[in-house]
């Protein structure tokens, strides 16, 4: 028995797997239909029934003049259309079943939910030989679209091209519209002409204030990296954004193993990073506290992750 801890889609890919392999087969028809047989005769069930509602005497009545051999044999059958076409209400049709099934004159199964499985070679666990080339594809596939859709969060080209790439339409234009566009130089650039004699730029049609944009929503990494690209010290942001300045690190060495212009030159010098690098070759890039160890107490903690995420950067 499965556990109700794993995800329905995990157990769907399985199956896909174990079907494609030939190892079972998963039925796709009588969907939504259920199993109806009477254990007797029609005669011996007529006179077996005992109910004082006539209108369900009618009903047997009906369903035996309509499915009377289909019953004696057993019938999967949709017990909508049954009604439908016994003219009576399902809920009507129901009761008399279980009334029947109540008297040990019909056997009854309700409609499957779900998709029935038929297992075609049965073999132990260690046996089983699958072939997963087509499985790894489609997780890389997965983890592709993945990494490009958290790219876009720290994309600073047009929003919209970068969308309508991600979908195929490769020769997209810049849209001009998003936040990114109007906080651009570029589209100052294009909206603007150059006059004879003059060194400045003048419009062809008055232009509105450039726009300030905040994005209320946008991670905290990026938060401190925009008073980061401001020039602000780490102590100026950590007392700005009322953190600890640990943690403005910690956001530092996240942007930069995204790809975002960090530079560590100010905050760790050129003969540390060389030793720190020297370190991380020896000790490896899993765990901090050996390089630490190598290095002792003259590399701080911080210069150590910044140096790192430097280095995974240019090894990924």
């Amino acid at each position: 028995m499965l556990s109700d801890k794993v995800p329905e889609m995990a157990v769907g890919t399985s199956l896909k797997i174990l079907e494609r392999e030939g190892y079972l087969a998963r039925s796709r028809e009588r969907n939504g239909q259920a199993y109806l047989k009477t254990r007797n005769s029609q005669l011996a069930t007529r006179n077996s029934f005992v109910a004082k509602s006539k209108q369900q005497r009618e009903i047997l009545e009906r369903l035996f003049d309509k499915y009377g051999h289909e019953l004696e044999v057993g019938m999967y059958a949709n017990l909508e259309e049954i009604a439908e076409i016994l003219k009576i209400k399902k809920e009507s049709l129901m009761r008399l079943i279980r009334k029947l099934v109540d008297l040990g004159l019909a056997e009854y199964i309700p409609p499957f939910r779900g998709t029935e499985i038929r297992l075609l070679k049965r073999v132990d666990s260690q046996d089983i030989k699958l072939d997963f080339t087509a499985l790894r594809k489609k997780l890389k596939q997965a983890y592709k679209k993945l990494d490009q859709m958290e790219e876009y969060v720290y994309h600073f080209a047009c929003r919209q091209k970068y969308i309508l790439d991600y979908f195929g339409d490769l020769e997209a234009k810049k849209c001009a519209k998003c936040d990114n566009c109007l906080t651009s130089n570029g589209y100052k650039r294009k909206h603007q002409q150059p006059v004879k004699g003059k060194s400045y730029y003048r419009n062809k049609i008055a232009e509105p204030a450039k726009p300030k944009i905040k994005l209320a929503t946008k991670l905290t990494q990026l938060e401190t990296y925009g008073l980061y690209s401001k020039g602000l010290k780490i102590e100026k942001i950590a007392e700005a954004r009322h953190l600890k300045p640990e943690t403005i690190i910690n956001h530092l060495c996240f942007l930069i193993e995204k790809g975002l212009p960090v530079k560590i030159d100010k905050l760790v010098s050129q003969t540390k990073q060389k030793k720190i690098k020297q370190a991380i070759e020896q000790a490896g890039k899993k765990k901090l506290t050996p390089i630490k160890e190598l290095l002792g107490d003259e590399f701080s903690w911080e210069e150590i992750k910044l140096v790192l995420a430097e280095t995974k950067t240019h090894n990924s």
